[in-house]
């Protein structure tokens, strides 16, 4: 009788550490998810190049800094966006000044090397 009372109280323990330890691999697996599966993900296309007009700043596909930076202005004519900047300045039809001088100040946007401080006047 001793030894089946042992047998069975035997049994039962393993059943139970069977099935903590499956437990627990379950749910574990489960927090392992994916870190960058919480984030929102940014789909954005930046402008290849931000053009001062001076109350704000637009989106072009392209530029002649020589030939339309002439007006003298505080800020760049011209700026293009960082490697960073591309994913991170949103696609819009136009920027105020003041989010220039912040995409500036994170290192999303940098003067086109020929850019002069002045308008675009195009």
């Amino acid at each position: 009788m001793e030894n089946l009372k042992n047998y069975w109280l035997k049994g039962i323990m393993g059943l139970m550490l069977v099935l903590g330890v499956g437990y627990f691999a379950v749910n574990a697996s489960e927090k392992k998810a994916d870190p960058g599966e919480n984030k929102t993900e940014k789909v954005v296309t930046a402008p290849d190049y931000l053009v001062n007009k001076g109350t704000d700043f637009q989106p072009r596909t392209s530029v002649n800094t020589g030939l339309y930076c002439n007006t003298t202005n505080p800020r760049h004519c011209v700026y293009i966006p960082t490697e960073e900047g591309m994913t991170e300045i949103p696609a819009k039809d136009s920027y105020s000044q003041t989010e220039i001088d912040n995409y500036v100040s994170q290192g999303w946007l940098a003067p086109h090397p020929s850019s002069s401080l002045a308008l675009y006047a195009n």
